[in-house]
């Protein structure tokens, strides 16, 4: 990643910030969702509405409880959630990786940029450890309106994201949140700090077009 990507997903994070391209200038809101439960220390990021595939990222964390902001970027009147970001350690990061995960079968290391619209199309994000899209995905298939019930809580909020508890005996939870331009296919980055230490995950969605390759 080059150095305006790193710049661009710090100064996000940064509440009221501006944020000035050659076509438009963008005001970045900061909302914290409170944490997320990775129970297992495996994550995995899919649309609730599909959920056609397990794809856990290939480097685990810690089992643990981490915080969830979204930058909310603000343009003409108009707001779309710009970036979602799960902190692993309070330090910034100094670059970036593209996530890899598991996907394909048999399973093959891709990283979430790379996959196809079958693979990965998002028109809402979510969040969550491994074992509570199991939960979601047997809940779902048991009653096909249980993902869009979730989506009506975030809407009922009035809102563009929300905290939904999955297992309330597990402590088992998800992030939802509308994905930026619609239903596409997203990256997702790590986060390294100077002691090449994962501190945090990062999904973009391509709202700031930042990156030619979009």
């Amino acid at each position: 990643m080059d150095q305006s990507g790193t710049e661009l997903f710090q100064m996000a994070f940064q509440d009221n910030t501006s944020y000035t391209m050659e076509w438009g200038e963008f005001l970045f809101r900061v909302h914290d969702l409170q944490y997320l439960s990775i129970a297992t220390g495996e994550m995995v990021i899919c649309d609730p509405l599909e959920m056609t595939h397990d794809m856990p990222f290939i480097v685990s964390i810690p089992p643990g409880c981490y915080p969830i902001k979204l930058s909310v970027a603000h343009r003409e009147q108009q707001e779309k959630v710009a970036f979602a970001k799960l902190m692993i350690h309070p330090e910034a990061p100094i670059y970036w990786d593209k996530a890899m995960v598991y996907a394909g079968f048999p399973k093959q290391r891709k990283s979430v940029a790379e996959m196809t619209e079958s693979e990965l199309d998002m028109c809402v994000g979510s969040i969550m450890d491994i074992r509570a899209f199991y939960i979601l995905s047997k809940q779902r298939h048991a009653d096909p309106s249980y993902a869009w019930q979730l989506v009506g809580q975030m809407r009922q909020q009035q809102s563009s994201w929300a905290n939904i508890c999955i297992d309330r005996r597990q402590q088992l939870n998800a992030i939802l949140f509308s994905s930026g331009l619609g239903e596409r296919v997203y990256a997702t980055y790590f986060g390294y700090d100077a002691k090449d230490r994962l501190v945090s995950v990062l999904m973009d969605f391509y709202v700031i077009p930042w990156d030619t390759k979009f």
